[in-house]
């Protein structure tokens, strides 16, 4: 369902610095644009309506209630005057009327920034938020990127276990200059909460392509993995000068899944970690249902759905079912498993075999 919240909806003892960071980029993205330049003006000008509207509220009461509606009905009303006050000039109050009514009420998204986020997402303990949907708009990407962050930072706070934020594809959406300092701050504040920030990318253009992925995420990164880096060697000399790569660490990137290592193993695939300025490549081998649970091979998540449909169960008792037959078959790839699977189209049923 559409991911919706009230970013402006908090307790006194909630206002602070960080939270007034949030809101000042959350208003500027939607002002500006994700690649948009903020003058100082603009970025004080915007704090200062915003310290504006929550003293309002909490202090004065001129503000009843908490939400996007209200907050552009205070800034459109005030911001004229703060300039008018200042004898600031050249600020283009109209476009930031324009665009900000975008989310107000009757607007296109309105209902994206005034409704109440889902409350059950502080009690799970994992989420995943799918958004491929908006991964082409270049507002609304963004945009839902940094309120998932906030989500993360509010569970952050309230939970004492250990918590992990990982951003796949969407984290490009927000490595732009408006947004490096937040992404800093994200990190930052994460360590003094037992909580960890990471970021996953397919493409090697990301990595020696953009400054703010190395100001604002790489130097704040203590871990780093690398999948297999061989179709990379001819052009490995920046990322590894990006990375900081030592030349023994390069010559145990390059052995990855080089090795005469596999006989009397189950499958596995390798990896280089290195945490500090320790470093390995280790091999990787995943329990079988831990592996259904997260393919998205088409063919074997075909075959899940065969085995699920045909007994007639659960999602957990689809895969149990599954990994007790491809153990019994003695297949050790699995999508050679699942073509089996499919070609028979039906439960194979060794596992209850072989019990017999």
């Amino acid at each position: 369902h559409p991911i919706t919240m009230n970013p402006f909806k908090i307790k006194r003892e909630e206002w602070n610095i960080e939270k007034l960071g949030f809101l000042k980029n959350l208003v500027m993205l939607i002002w500006k644009g994700s690649q948009g330049t903020v003058s100082k003006t603009e970025d004080r000008l915007i704090e200062q309506v915003i310290n504006e509207y929550y003293d309002a509220y909490f202090t004065t009461k001129r503000v009843s209630n908490l939400c996007f509606n209200s907050f552009y009905e205070f800034s459109t009303e005030r911001l004229p005057k703060i300039c008018e006050e200042n004898g600031l000039h050249g600020i283009d109050l109209s476009s930031y009327n324009y665009l900000l009514k975008d989310f107000y009420k009757g607007g296109s998204h309105d209902v994206t920034l005034n409704e109440n986020m889902d409350s059950s997402l502080f009690d799970e303990t994992f989420i995943v938020f799918e958004i491929d949907s908006i991964k082409d708009d270049p507002l609304l990407f963004p945009l839902v990127t940094l309120i998932i962050m906030d989500v993360f930072l509010q569970k952050m706070r309230i939970k004492k276990n250990r918590k992990m934020l990982i951003i796949e594809e969407a984290w490009k959406a927000i490595a732009s200059p408006m947004m490096a300092e937040y992404i800093k701050y994200l990190y930052k504040t994460a360590r003094k909460f037992w909580a960890s920030v990471g970021v996953v990318t397919q493409e090697i253009q990301d990595i020696i392509g953009s400054e703010i992925v190395k100001e604002a995420i790489i130097n704040n990164s203590d871990v780093v993995m690398l999948l297999d880096q061989s179709k990379f060697k001819e052009r490995f000399d920046t990322i590894k000068a990006i990375l900081g790569l030592t030349d023994v660490d390069c010559k145990k990137i390059f052995t990855i899944n080089r090795l005469e290592n596999k006989e009397g193993r189950s499958f596995f695939r390798e990896v280089f970690i290195r945490r500090g300025q320790t470093s390995n490549v280790y091999g990787v081998e995943e329990p079988h249902e831990c592996y259904m649970t997260y393919t998205t091979e088409r063919a074997e998540k075909e075959a899940l759905k065969l085995y699920k449909r045909v007994l007639k169960c659960n999602h957990q008792q689809a895969i149990e079912a599954y990994c007790r037959d491809w153990d019994a078959s003695g297949i050790s790839k699995s999508l050679a498993f699942a073509q089996k699977v499919n070609q028979a189209g039906k439960v194979l049923n060794l596992g209850n075999k072989n019990k017999k």
